[in-house]
């Protein structure tokens, strides 16, 4: 009696289907979870542009965008800079249920003081975009410099980190500025319509020395994107001093940047999401911005007020 049973040929003809499905299908899979990575990634922008509404709705405007800047008196706040200082970011822990970690922090004293040393090594997981590579530590062994690097960034205006006239573009406002908080109602171009935060890459843990200040967005350094150039621009970012090497940057698929004093930085959103990055609007609506929107269009958005009205530059320079 014969045995049923496979050939060879037939088996190897089922193998070869089944790679051929195997192959068809693990695409489909791989979109759908860099899908729900973005959505993800969303999620956390929403809950920071709630947070943000919420600030302004318990303090009658958005946090300041940086707690100190350009020609105040750093003698007391033991740091040399404003870079080093608080920004918007220290301000979000009773919003985004962090009160223990903000409870740890010393508004008195820097964000780079030693005495905000604990706080400064927290890693909150809302900070970190799925898609990417996670929280980073940067400068880990330093008491005064141990900081985290992070996604998410507050949108600083169509021109520099200066909020000045950038080769003869005006500044045109934006919903955070420094050291003094944001009313809702100086944003004369529509909540909606106003780019609140954004995303960029994370600089990977720079083993000896300074990564930039791309992602170092835990201080005044990093905390902000601008509208100058649209998401994920080939254009170089201008940014502050010393940087990773030009081969890394290239691995992360960011133009190597150009070296500017920290006042006249331009840092575009970035994001390891395919064509495009999430952004948060500053009626905590969320969206995806497409990497071929149109510059003038993406600028525009950044502006908080668009209009012909004259604004009051900042002073720049160090």
């Amino acid at each position: 009696m014969k045995r049923a049973g496979f050939t060879l040929v037939e088996l190897l003809v089922v193998i070869a289907i089944i790679g051929m499905l195997v192959g068809l299908l693990l695409p489909a899979v791989q979109q759908a979870r860099s899908a729900a990575r973005r959505m993800s990634c969303a999620n956390n922008l929403r809950q920071l542009g709630l947070a943000m509404l919420n600030y302004e709705s318990n303090n009658r405007g958005f946090p300041s965008g940086m707690y100190t800047f350009v020609g105040d008196d750093f003698s007391a706040r033991g740091v040399d800079h404003w870079r080093n200082d608080h920004c918007w970011y220290s301000q979000m822990g009773p919003y985004i249920e962090q009160m223990a970690w903000y409870q740890m922090l010393n508004f008195e004293k820097s964000m780079s003081d030693p005495v905000n040393e604990a706080a400064r090594r927290v890693k909150i997981p809302t900070y970190a975009c799925p898609e990417d590579i996670g929280l980073q530590e940067n400068e880990w062994d330093s008491a005064t410099w141990a900081r985290i690097r992070h996604n998410y960034v507050v949108n600083w205006g169509n021109t520099n980190y200066s909020q000045a006239t950038k080769d003869g573009v005006l500044f045109r406002g934006a919903p955070l500025q420094p050291r003094e908080k944001t009313a809702l109602s100086v944003i004369k171009d529509g909540l909606s319509n106003t780019l609140l935060m954004s995303e960029v890459r994370v600089i990977p843990k720079v083993e000896s020395g300074w990564g930039g200040s791309i992602s170092d967005a835990s201080i005044s350094l990093g905390c902000a994107f601008t509208g100058w150039n649209p998401p994920n621009s080939g254009l170089a970012d201008e940014t502050y001093r010393g940087c990773v090497n030009n081969a890394d940057y290239a691995a992360m698929g960011i133009p190597s940047p150009i070296g500017v004093e920290t006042e006249f930085q331009v840092i575009a959103a970035r994001s390891h999401h395919t064509g495009g990055v999430n952004r948060v609007n500053c009626d905590g609506s969320t969206d995806f911005a497409s990497n071929s929107i149109d510059a003038a269009v993406w600028r525009a958005m950044s502006t908080a007020r668009g209009g012909t009205e004259e604004l009051e530059e900042m002073p720049v320079g160090n």
